[in-house]
């Protein structure tokens, strides 16, 4: 691991592991198009470039723009949602060398790596579905495998739509509609029935965190009873207990670090999105840090990821 002082400045996290928990991929612009099924030739997803920049096409519709998803280490005057091409990609999206590479040089340990590329919810057609899941995610396996501690890749499981709503869902979730996931497990028994399941929220930062604690417990005490709840607990209980949020940048978050949850709360770099801080992760930290005690910056720089994904 490149140490911070290696990197040319000193934050106090020289000789610390950090992991980012929320790191993404794009994945090689021939993923789906090589070795694809006959009946499938014409709808797989691919990348058309364009004088307005690469586009990926999935079933004779635009699945997604080369944008914002590559942006990390430009500068935010030069951020736009579309106009980019593979060119512009830093390699580190989709080859894992180039990738160990890039965290080397932002002094990340370890990664674990979420979906990117098309955006593929709208496929309705179970075979073109199952093609595109199955192939990404044996690519995802066969990139993991070149560095299994440090590249930690995750399957892609499509979401289906839930039609069935709960009162106590909904009014949880009217101040704030991004923790509907949140709400839904908690309220609908799922963490109840399985305590050993673990669930991460990315890309939404942690200073939330605390007043929906605040809000989902006091919808419990006031209406548990009119909707019959069948949750046992508190909901903070099963946060504290299973739920995981990672931030990228979130100063009022980690000045309640406590209410999050100090065992709860994940960094992430955010690589290779336009909202990453590749190539100056490390400072980053440093502003969250500063007054933080070692025990708790450790937790939330690496240790809390290195738990959760089973790196120790």
């Amino acid at each position: 691991m490149i140490s911070g002082s290696t990197l040319g400045y000193t934050d106090g996290m020289d000789n610390e592991r950090i992991i980012s928990a929320d790191s993404h991929v794009n994945p090689p612009k021939d993923l789906w198009v090589r070795d694809v099924p006959t009946s499938l030739k014409d709808r797989a997803p691919r990348v058309e470039s364009t004088p307005q920049g690469d586009f990926w096409i999935v079933d004779s519709q635009v699945g997604g723009a080369i944008g914002l998803d590559s942006s990390a280490g430009r500068k935010p005057e030069e951020y736009r949602p579309a106009g980019l091409t593979y060119k512009d990609m830093r390699p580190g999206a989709y080859d894992p060398k180039a990738r160990l590479e890039d965290m080397d040089t932002d002094g990340v340990y370890a990664e674990v790596l979420y979906f990117g590329g098309p955006v593929t919810n709208l496929v309705k057609d179970p075979e073109l579905r199952g093609f595109i899941v199955r192939r990404y995610n044996d690519w995802m396996l066969e990139l993991s495998k070149a560095a299994p501690t440090r590249l930690v890749g995750l399957a892609h499981i499509p979401l289906l739509d839930i039609n069935e709503g709960m009162n106590e869902t909904f009014i949880a979730i009217a101040p704030l509609s991004i923790v509907e996931v949140v709400s839904t497990l908690t309220f609908t028994g799922i963490l109840e029935r399985h305590p050993k399941l673990n669930y991460v929220l990315v890309e939404c930062g942690i200073g939330w965190i605390p007043y929906f604690l605040e809000r989902m417990d006091q919808t419990f005490n006031k209406h548990r009873f009119w909707t019959k709840s069948v949750i046992k607990e508190k909901p903070s209980h099963y946060w504290y207990r299973q739920g995981y949020a990672t931030f990228i940048t979130d100063l009022a978050g980690i000045a309640e670090r406590h209410r999050a949850g100090i065992d709860n709360i994940m960094w992430s770099t955010d690589y290779p999105h336009s909202d990453s801080t590749w190539p100056k992760s490390r400072e980053a930290l440093a502003q969250h840090f500063d007054g933080v005690p070692p025990a708790e910056r450790a937790k939330i720089a690496g240790g809390n990821a290195a738990r959760l994904y089973h790196l120790n």
